[in-house]
Parts: structure tokens; sequence; C-alpha cells
């Protein structure tokens, strides 16, 4: 059993009969529905890895405001009211009659208003009310009591010991294949064994760190001061990634300016806190100046700007395929399509790899079959591409942990851009989405360490 990570952490909720009509008295009970509030475990921001616990889908890790209005929510504020129209009929002939009908809440609403309208224009002395000394004082005797406080403990620690007996479970479950869906499966995977990246190619590095704030200019207000930013956003957090690299580790003061290809040697850490400074730069402009961005066109654009830089090479980068032959169908373009796509994201696993940026990566293969099935547009083509131990894998995970959705997902971004190329005039899209696996199998959630980002293509027709 694989724990994955999709941009979140889970917080189990537990729920217990007995303690329903308990915890309904106590403060705070109702509004988070009998769950256990575990407080997040951080470990150090900087390089070791933030254990997580799910395969949570949401995005915005912990509901802040984001300036995103690719997926951004819309609240809407309903009145309910009902209007029948009753017709009487009597001696002298028909009428009608508009009833409009509101709820108890609505009227009581009205009422009070407008009582307390008349009341100030005439003049009349009104009095607050004292009714909510009751509720005051039952609140009091339950949060500050001596009984009081020691149900509200007995109650989490309760709740705690359930928790821990359920995951030891499990574990134990797990670990020796019970229960009907493992019993399914052959056998437990092993863990994989990733080695270490090669040392950081700088200058590609640095030419992908450029190209995102290119990117990201080009698509906010001229004269937005991305330098003072990040300026501003290193000074807050360069102390607490040195402290979390051990004794004696250093790191350099980011600015705009690491985007030149001239500086430098970098190393992982700090191309990884780079990454992070000026991706969090990036998210805190767009909140605090409320501005709209589209996120799939940044990440689109940045994938397309990040072609050449992994392939330099004449003639590495994807052609236009030809649909004006009238002798091919347009099953053999597409094949001839996919296949030159495909070429293509292997030479892209391959660069990211020599270059430093993961360890090991390979796309998933796929059955001829399903190619034919999608060239005759009888289903998408589906893929996998995993990336283990992405360099930038941490400053991923804390920017999504902090409800940011602009992250430096780089591998992601240029395969993508490349396959989209490889298929522009053939009527399909290219959509993707990242999944973050820990390749040891860890069956006990604390153990759950982010060691891939597992890259998933879907390919389909407009």
């Amino acid at each position: 059993m694989a724990f994955m990570l999709r941009s979140g952490t889970f917080h189990p909720i537990i729920q217990s009969a007995s303690h329903n009509s308990l915890l309904s008295l106590l403060p705070g009970a109702t509004t988070t529905s009998n769950r256990l509030l575990e407080q997040r475990r951080y470990r150090n921001p900087s390089y070791s890895t933030i254990p997580c616990r799910c395969s949570s889908m949401r995005r915005a890790g912990d509901g802040k405001e984001e300036a995103d209005n690719d997926d951004e929510d819309t609240t809407s504020n309903f009145h309910s009211s009902r209007t029948n129209d009753e017709v009487t009929s009597g001696d002298d002939g028909h009428h009608s009659k508009e009833f409009t009908t509101k709820s108890r809440r609505s009227f009581g609403t009205t009422l009070f208003t407008t009582a307390t309208t008349v009341a100030m224009t005439i003049g009349v002395n009104v009095k607050p009310s004292y009714a909510g000394e009751v509720g005051t004082a039952m609140n009091k005797a339950v949060t500050k009591s001596d009984l009081g406080v020691s149900v509200r403990r007995s109650v989490v620690k309760g709740a705690q010991v359930i928790d821990s007996l359920d995951g030891k479970w499990e574990k134990f479950s797990d670990e020796n294949n019970l229960g009907k869906e493992r019993s399914k499966r052959e056998a437990r995977p092993k863990p994989q064994d990733i080695p270490d990246p090669l040392p950081l190619d700088s200058p590609i590095a640095r030419a992908v760190l450029k190209a995102s704030d290119e990117t990201f200019l080009s698509m906010v207000p001229p004269g937005t001061d991305l330098k003072g930013q990040i300026t501003k956003v290193d000074g807050l957090v360069r102390t607490t990634f040195e402290k979390g690299g051990g004794e004696g580790f250093t790191l350099v003061a980011s600015s705009i300016e690491d985007g030149d290809i001239g500086g430098g040697s970098m190393d992982a850490k700090q191309f990884n806190y780079d990454c992070y400074v000026h991706y969090k730069a990036f998210c805190m402009i767009l909140v605090e100046n409320k501005l709209p961005f589209d996120r799939k066109k940044f990440e689109s654009e940045l994938g397309e700007r990040l072609l050449p830089i992994f392939l330099p090479q004449k003639g590495a980068l994807p052609t236009t395929p030809n649909t004006n032959n009238p002798k091919q169908k347009k099953e053999e373009i597409l094949s001839i399509a996919i296949q030159n796509a495909l070429s293509l994201t292997d030479n892209l696993c391959t660069v990211l790899k020599s270059s430093g940026f993961v360890s090991l990566a390979e796309r998933s293969e796929l059955e001829t079959e399903d190619i034919v099935d999608w060239t005759r547009d009888l289903s998408d083509l589906q893929f996998n591409v995993p990336l283990d131990r992405d360099v930038t894998l941490n400053a991923q995970i804390l920017l999504q942990e902090q409800g940011y959705r602009i992250y430096p997902d780089f591998g992601r971004f240029v395969i993508a851009a490349a396959l989209q190329r490889s298929l522009i005039g053939l009527k399909q899209v290219v959509t993707s989405e990242e999944y973050y696996m820990d390749t040891n199998w860890n069956s006990d959630p604390s153990l759950f360490e982010v060691r891939q980002v597992l890259v998933s293509i879907i390919i389909d027709s407009v």
C-alpha cells in the first residue's frame, strides 16, 4: 500500500457515538463535528521531508486567500422566501390576494429591526438584554471549572488512544496481509532504492529560475516590485532554512539576479531555497494586491520557456505535425505524432537526470492497443512519469502546505509542454497532475516520507 499526498495534510476524523452528547455541551465541539484536532507536526522546512499522512486531492493546504481566478470559489448569499398566490371566492365575486411567507428567522429579524428603529425614532429608552448571562455562566463552568476541564481532557485523551490503537491495527493488518483487499495482492512491494541526484547543473538551474521570474512578470501589471518582494521573503525565512541545514550550513541571499546564467555554482539545497523564496514572493504579490492570475496559463508558458533550456540542441524540439497530407489518414498522423511525443518525453527524462534535477525518471510503457484506441478516438491516453527525489520537492510541498497553488514543479511543466507542442493542430489536449509518493511503502502514517513526484499525463481529444 502506497501512501500518497496530493497538496495538503490529512487529519483523521474520529467519530464516537458515546461522546456525541458530551461533546455537544463543549464550546466549539459542535463546529468541529466531534473531530480530534491534531497539531500539525512539521520538521524543519528547509530540507528535511515534511511528514504527511494522506492522499488528499485538495490544492489549497491551509485555506489561505489566493489570487487564482482559474479555480476560485464563488460564494453567493441566498434569501429563503416563498410566494404563494391564493385565490378565494365570495358572494360578491372573485378576488385574488398575494401572500408572502418568510421563515421565522427572517420574520424575527425584520420585526426586531423595525421595533428598534421605531423605538429610536420616538425616543423610547431601549435597555440591553441580559439574557446572555446564563449562557456565559454555563460556558464558564464547562471551560474553566475543574470538572469541565477534566471531562474535556478525558475526551481528547480517549480519542488519542483510539487513534493510536487504530494506527497499530492498520500497521499489523498491512504487515500480515489481513483483510479482503490485501489478500488479493501477491506480495507487499519492496522498498525502492533511490540513489542521490547527480550534481546540479548550475547554468540550467539559474536559467530555469530566471524563466520563472520572467513568466510571472509577463502576467502581472508593469512595475510590479518582484525584486523587493523576494528580498523581503529572503529576510524572513533564510535563518530558519540555515538552522535546518545543520551546523555550519549557510545560504546565499536570494535575489532576482539569481536567475542570471553567469552566476557562480549552485547546489541542490541552494536551488531548492531560491525556488521557495521566488515562488513565495509570486504568491504574496498576488495575495497582497488581489491580482487575478491564470495558474494554468503560467504553467503552460513556463513549460514553453523551459523546453529550449533543457533541450538546447538543434532539432531537439518537437516539430508541428503535418496535417495537410491527403494520403495520410488521421489515425496514421496521430500515431506518428504520439511516438514523437513519447520519444521527446524520454529525452527530457534523461536530461532531468543528467542535470541533477531528479535522481530517477522513466516513463511508463503504453500498450499498443491503448494507442490504437486513442488514435481512433475510442478512449483517452494515460501514462505516468515518476520523478524520484526532485530537488525542488520540499519547496513544492511547503508552498502547498501554506495554501499556495503556484509551486516549482518544473518536470511536470516541461513534459506537458513538450507533449502539447508535439500534438499541435491535432485537436488533442494534454492535462497533467502530480502525486507525492512514499516509495518505501510504509504502512505507518507517521513514517510517511515523500520521495517521488508521480506525474500523471492524460491526452484526450477536444
